[in-house]
């Protein structure tokens, strides 16, 4: 399975090591172009409750084109960015596939569904 995560910040960062470890192909996008070159160099390391992970098979990049054909996308962005995230995101999506959105507050799941639905 492909996850794709959307936002590699404190949540986006957990979402992407945890599902690196346990196996999956995980595709991360984000907009910080150093985060992405480490990420791509050294791993993703996440440091938490259980101790310390280093999820050395993430690909990283700046380019949402790189997310066709991810079987579930995570977006972890702020909520600010979610708009501007799911407009570019759209036309790489299978209108199948799940989106997950894990922003606080209400209303996320209708940005995306107002974009989706177009």
């Amino acid at each position: 399975m492909k996850i794709a995560i959307i936002g590699t910040g404190a949540m986006g960062s957990i979402y992407a090591a945890r599902f690196a470890k346990a196996r999956y192909d995980v595709i991360a996008v984000d907009i910080w172009q150093e985060h992405v070159d480490q990420i791509n160099k050294n791993g993703l390391i996440v440091d938490g409750p259980d101790g310390q992970i280093t999820a050395k098979n993430i690909v990283a990049s700046t380019n949402f084109l790189d997310l066709k054909k991810c079987d579930v996308y995570i977006i972890a962005t702020k909520a600010l960015d979610l708009e501007k995230s799911i407009e570019r995101l759209k036309d790489q999506v299978d209108l199948n596939s799940p989106i997950i959105t894990i922003q606080n507050g209400l209303g996320s799941g209708d940005i995306i569904f107002k974009h989706m639905a177009q």
